[in-house]
This record gives C-alpha cells, sequence and structure tokens, in this order.
C-alpha cells in the first residue's frame, strides 16, 4: 500500500468512525435531556408531597450523571477521529506537495544565516514543511534547528536508524500527531511551571512528622467541632486551639504555599495537554522508566484540589478549617521532590521522538527517496546520482548526478537563461542540508562529506541601510571565502560546500570577469568543494587553468521556430549558445543587434 493509499483508507475510516459518535452524540445529547425533564417532574412531584417524587429524582440525578461522563467520551472519541482526519489530509497535502495548507510555525533565525533564505529552508513552502509533523513548540524548534546546523556524521546516523524504525509504525505515528493536535495551533509555554519545580526550595517542611502533623490537625479540628460537646471535659470551643494552631502554621509558610498553589493552578492544564503524548510513546516502548503519563496525571489531581480554592465559600470557611492550601502545598511539593527533576528531560526527549517521527513520516510518504551515506575522513566528497530538487514534485523533476570527489574541486555551470541553473545549486544545497538532518534525500544515491553549507544566490539590497545589490553580494562572498579560509587553517571545521549563483553579475563585464575568476582560484586553494553558475562564457577556461580542479558543466535549451523549451538535462563541457536576446524578442522586447 503506498503512503497516498494508506492516507486516503486512513481518511475514510476515520471519517466515518466520526460521523457514527457524532450520531451518538446527539442522541446522547437527546436522552439528557429527557432524563434532565424527567428528573425536573420528579422534583415537582416530591415538592406536592409524593415521596415517591424524591426517589424518581434521585434515580434521574444518577442516570443523567452517567450519560454524561459516557457522552463526553464519545465526544472525545468524536474530537479523536476528527484529528485523524485532519492527519490524513496533512499527508496527501504533502504527498502533493501543497505545503501552503499545512500548519507550520516558522522559529525565528538571524537574517546572516549561511543558507537559510537561499534554499527555503523555513517557511510555508520550505525544508521544514515538508518534513514538519510536530506539534509542540520544543520538537518543532528542534528540527528546523537540525536543518539550521549541520550535524556530526555519528548523529546523523542515530538519526537515521530511529527515523527508519518510525518509518514502519504508522499508528504510533499517527497517534502522536492527533494526541498533540489537542495542543493549540500555539502550543503553551509551560515554562512557568517548569521554573517552579527546578527553582530553589521555599523551605516548607517535607518531614513525615510534619507531613503527619499537618493531616492530624485538620482531622482533631473537625473531630472537636461537630463532637467536642459530647464530651464533659472539654469545653464546646475547643476546636478553636487546633484550627488557631494550623492559621499559625499556614502564616509562618505561607510564601512557599503561595508559591507551589499558584504555580501548579497557573499551568497545570498546559502540561496535562502532554499527557497523551507521553502515554502514546510509552505504550509504544518508545520512553522506559517511571510513565511520565502517570506522573503528569497525578499533578492534574493535585491540581483539581487547589482549584477547589476558586469557590468563595470553600476558600473563606471549609479550607481553613482543613488546612486546605497548605494540604496541597505539601502535596505540590512531595511531586516536585520525585518528579519534578525529570520533567524537563522528560519533556525534551518527549521532542526528540517527535522530531525522529517527523524524519520517518517523510521516509514513509517518499520511498523512493533514499537515507544518504555519510562520509568520513580523507578529502571531502560529494556523489550524488539522480538527483533532483525536494521541494519539487517527483513526476515534474529532472534528475541529474553530480560528482564533487577532493579537496578544491569545483563545478562551473554554465547555461542560458531558465535553463535550470539555480535550481541545480539549490537542489544539491538542499538535499545536503536533509542529509546532515537526518532526512531522506531525493536522489537515486547520495554520498557526503560533512560540510559547512555556505551559499551566495539570492541577493537582497537594503534601501534603510544604504547597501546595494552589488556590495550585498560582495558581503555574501566576502562571508564563503572567510568559512572556507577558517575550515583550511582549522582541520578540526568541516569543509565547506558553496553554491554561488551567477557570480558578480551585478557589475560590469570586465571586472565581473576578473573578480569571479580571483574567486574561484581562491576556492579552488581551500579545502571544500562547491558549484558556481556564470553566465560569464569566459570563466570556461578557468577548467585548463586549475587543472583536475575546475570541471565545466551546462545546461541549454531547445528552439523550434518560435518555441523555446528545456529538458533540464546537466551536460559536459561549457555551453556553446545564449538566449538572452530570444526571450527579450519573445516578450515583446524589438532589439536589433549592432551590424
Amino acid at each position: 500500500m503506498t503512503a497516498g493509499e494508506h492516507y486516503r483508507s486512513r481518511r475514510a475510516a476515520a471519517t466515518a468512525e466520526a460521523e457514527r459518535h457524532g450520531r451518538r452524540s446527539r442522541g446522547y445529547s437527546t436522552t439528557r435531556v429527557v432524563v434532565f425533564l424527567l428528573f425536573a417532574g420528579a422534583v415537582v412531584l416530591a415538592l406536592r408531597g409524593d415521596s415517591r417524587g424524591w426517589i424518581a429524582a434521585g434515580v434521574a440525578l444518577v442516570v443523567f450523571v452517567v450519560l454524561a461522563i459516557l457522552h463526553e467520551r464519545v465526544i472525545d472519541a468524536e474530537s479523536y477521529a476528527r484529528r485523524v482526519v485532519a492527519w490524513a489530509d496533512q499527508g496527501l497535502a504533502r504527498l502533493e506537495n501543497r505545503y501552503d495548507v499545512i500548519e507550520a510555525g516558522v522559529p525565528k533565525v538571524e537574517d546572516t544565516h549561511a543558507y537559510l533564505g537561499d534554499l527555503d529552508v523555513l517557511g510555508p513552502r520550505s525544508l521544514l514543511a515538508s518534513l514538519d509533523t510536530t506539534r509542540t513548540s520544543p520538537a518543532r524548534a528542534l528540527l528546523a534547528g537540525w536543518l539550521l546546523s549541520p550535524s556530526a556524521p555519528a548523529e546523523v546516523r542515530a538519526r537515521q536508524e530511529q527515523a527508519k524504525v518510525l518509518a514502519e509504525r504508522s499508528d504510533l505515528r499517527e497517534a502522536l500527531w492527533a494526541e498533540g493536535a489537542r495542543l493549540a495551533k500555539e502550543p503553551p509555554s509551560i515554562e512557568p511551571l517548569l521554573a517552579w519545580i527546578e527553582g530553589p526550595s521555599l523551605h516548607l517542611p517535607s518531614s513525615v512528622a510534619f507531613r503527619a502533623f499537618a493531616l492530624l490537625l485538620p482531622a482533631c479540628t473537625v473531630a472537636l467541632l461537630f463532637f467536642g460537646g459530647a464530651l464533659p471535659f472539654l469545653p464546646r470551643a475547643a476546636w478553636v486551639a487546633p484550627l488557631l494552631l494550623q492559621l499559625a502554621l499556614h502564616a509562618r509558610h505561607r510564601v512557599a504555599i503561595r508559591a507551589a498553589v499558584a504555580a501548579v493552578s497557573d499551568h497545570h492544564l498546559d502540561l496535562a495537554r502532554y499527557a497523551r503524548m507521553f502515554a502514546v510513546v510509552e505504550q509504544g516502548g518508545l520512553l522506559t522508566g517511571p510513565k511520565t503519563s502517570a506522573a503528569i496525571a497525578r499533578l492534574s489531581r493535585i491540581a483539581s484540589f487547589v482549584d477547589a480554592r476558586r469557590n468563595e465559600v470553600f476558600r473563606l470557611f471549609i479550607g481553613p478549617l482543613l488546612s486546605w492550601d497548605l494540604s496541597c502545598a505539601l502535596a505540590c511539593e512531595a511531586f516536585r521532590a520525585t518528579v519534578g527533576a525529570d520533567l524537563r528531560a522528560r519533556l525534551a526527549e518527549l521532542a526528540h521522538i517527535e522530531a525522529h517521527a517527523a524524519l520517518g513520516t517523510r521516509a514513509f510518504e517518499r520511498p523512493e527517496d533514499v537515507f544518504p551515506e555519510i562520509l568520513e575522513g580523507g578529502a571531502p566528497r560529494l556523489f550524488a546520482e539522480e538527483l533532483a530538487h525536494p521541494l519539487l514534485a517527483a513526476e515534474k523533476a529532472v534528475r541529474n548526478s553530480v560528482t564533487m570527489d577532493g579537496a578544491g574541486t569545483v563545478l562551473l555551470v554554465t547555461g542560458s537563461n531558465m535553463s535550470g541553473k539555480s535550481t541545480l545549486l539549490r537542489a544539491l544545497g538542499a538535499n545536503v542540508v536533509l542529509a546532515l538532518a537526518g532526512a531522506p534525500v531525493r536522489a537515486k544515491r547520495l554520498a557526503t562529506s560533512p560540510f559547512d553549507v555556505r551559499t551566495s544566490m539570492r541577493i537582497r539590497d537594503s534601501l534603510d541601510d544604504g547597501v546595494s545589490h552589488f556590495f550585498a553580494e560582495l558581503r555574501r562572498l566576502k562571508a564563503v571565502v572567510d568559512a572556507a579560509d577558517a575550515a583550511t587553517t582549522d582541520p578540526q571545521r568541516p569543509p565547506v560546500l558553496f553554491l554561488l549563483d551567477e557570480i558578480l553579475h551585478g557589475t560590469n563585464s570586465r571586472e565581473r570577469h576578473i573578480g569571479a575568476r580571483a574567486i574561484v582560484h581562491h576556492l579552488v586553494r581551500c579545502r571544500g568543494c562547491g558549484a558556481v553558475s556564470t553566465h560569464d562564457l569566459d570563466l570556461a577556461a578557468l577548467e585548463g587553468e586549475a587543472k583536475g580542479h575546475v570541471r565545466n558543466v551546462h545546461f541549454r535549451e531547445q528552439v523550434d521556430g518560435d518555441t523555446m523549451t528545456f529538458d533540464y538535462v546537466l551536460r559536459e563541457g561549457p555551453v556553446t549558445s545564449s538566449n538572452a536576446l530570444r526571450l527579450m524578442r519573445m516578450v515583446g522586447l524589438e532589439v536589433e543587434e549592432p551590424r
């Protein structure tokens, strides 16, 4: 079964299930209304003096509560089924390259990043959007970080193995996403709760003796309040003494009590939303040790007791009588002591599982893509067989093979306008970024060294900063050259993979040629590899000047009368034709060649 067939099957099944639960939900709603009317009628009957009315009212009330519980379960099941439909819809959207309909947050990254803007790493239609099935902010930031910062070979291989395992577990990935979809579109921040859990103790005693004393005092107060008058040797107001002691204890530890109660009351619901995600990965055997889902459920129970204070009567009268705040604070402190230290680490593990599941989903959806081989040791190398851009539809993408073997290897890409030069460079960069993130790549085979990817492609000038297009390009080129120099002098740094599109096209032809030639010669002397596209056909002479390092390749157009087409096939050698004047005439610009 293909990924598309799987998603369509799951969508159909989940839609039918949602409709079935919807019908049940409507039935429960109607039944609850009927039972409520019967309850009201029974109360009226009882108030008129018929004692059987109270019995009927009690039975109706019990039935109403049971129905409410069952109805809530049906509503939850219907909601889950509809989230599965959404999961299938997003899977189909990814398969159809409709990334703009996928909900994907965009972490903020500095504009000076080495390749962010040039390789479409983030944004509505990007590498992240093509991968992202995460539902929590930490997981999305982690996945984005993998794309923005190439990892060490051992880490990449570990991610590949996790992704391969999860690619085979469609049910688990679906359940993880569907439970994660309970979170808001912008997942809540639980940092305030974690800050309290990991913060310094506020010296609320945690000894067994203190806890026992704190529990026995309210019991003593209540017992004396209700039964003290029956004992002849105790005054009727004897219950006031333990109550005063309770109030004194509360006053003594009020700062610690207030901090614990406020932290749990204000933020436990945000954490509770993660509980079912933890349950999925625990049941799937992806998390071992103490069950985090059970710990979060325990905190939720504590919080439900804490929230009883929201009732004014309870807070002013019953709470002080039972030392409610102190008891809740002690329970919160016990949770912090036994579970809190591991909670952040467990949340980080969940984020890693989500990110690995995203890589696994990509492998499941694109079985024609492959996990690359990460090369270590020796000279930098890049071998790509039948490579295509990962964001292009598979049926439209033209695949080309590229080899860069050894330090200082440069592909000099020439070709006419719109022939595919820029797409080739972006395909190289995007696939290497995916490879070093641990994701599958769009190729029949890809083997690459752990490169430091550097690009100069989409250059933007700045009116506010007074930076021209040419000067902005010079700054990008300087950053690429500096990175290549640093890798040459420091063997601990990865070699640079440089991708320079239309190098120095913002100046006159003579100075462009001199400058581009100098930059290519400089990069040849460095430890990296790269590709440089240009319209300057005279640069083809570099192949002879830097023998064994510069290799000419090109794209060409096909012309049939007034029709121009492109096959986007990479060929050896420099291009021997151009199409700028022909394109100008095709759009209606009359150009006369000098005689």
